[in-house]
């Protein structure tokens, strides 16, 4: 297993960071080769907005016009930016995804999985869209995103599994990524997890009135 704690560009929270290389090296205690990688891969986020915002609007366009009003506000707006793409837009989009996937691929010569934080943040406020930014850093809509987008590019099988809680307790997922159509065996590490660091007993208190 490969282990990369920022994917050679995201930055991550402290806290998340910390959190997760434990858990990279609870799976070392377990029996698990991991070895932590620099990777050298560019922050493929202006690619994967091509892709997302031009999927909304692609599934939504028709009606829009008619039920637009009647959209999640975010999605409304995920629309609206797809419209504005142009066709050269979505022909570099698939240059670089491409690009992209040849670099992915290099790490599976190697290793069987790759295990990353599944966000760079610990989890926000309910209502609130975005992340609060880094200090001195402003982050597009949805790059707190940073370690799943890429996946939804290359099309691979990932799951996300508790790895830890904050200190305000709230969860912090660690991600395992698996060779494209490798399906079994992201599950199969994820059941393994599940089996050495059990967490389906922490439940938050939920009060209704």
């Amino acid at each position: 297993m490969a282990y990369s704690p920022d994917l050679g560009y995201a930055q991550v929270d402290s806290e998340v960071a910390e959190l997760c290389q434990r858990g990279a090296n609870r799976l070392t205690e377990a029996g698990a080769e991991v070895e932590q990688i620099d990777l050298d891969w560019a922050d493929p986020y202006d690619c994967w907005n091509v892709f997302f915002y031009g999927g909304a609007t692609a599934r939504l366009r028709d009606s829009f016009v008619e039920q637009g009003h009647l959209l999640d506000p975010g999605l409304r707006a995920a629309v609206e930016e797809g419209m504005k793409l142009s066709v050269a837009e979505f022909t570099n989009a698939l240059t670089a995804r491409n690009e992209f996937w040849l670099k992915v691929c290099r790490v599976y010569d190697t290793y069987d999985l790759l295990v990353t934080p599944t966000l760079a943040v610990p989890p926000f406020r309910i209502g609130q869209n975005n992340a609060d930014p880094f200090p001195g850093r402003q982050l597009g809509d949805l790059q707190w995103t940073a370690f799943t987008y890429p996946i939804n590019l290359t099309g691979q099988p990932a799951t996300s599994v508790p790895c830890g809680w904050t200190a305000s307790n709230l969860p912090v997922g660690m991600q395992i990524i698996g060779r494209r159509f490798d399906d079994g065996l992201v599950l199969r590490a994820a059941r393994a997890w599940e089996q050495i660091q059990p967490w389906a007993d922490r439940r938050p208190s939920c009060n209704v009135n």
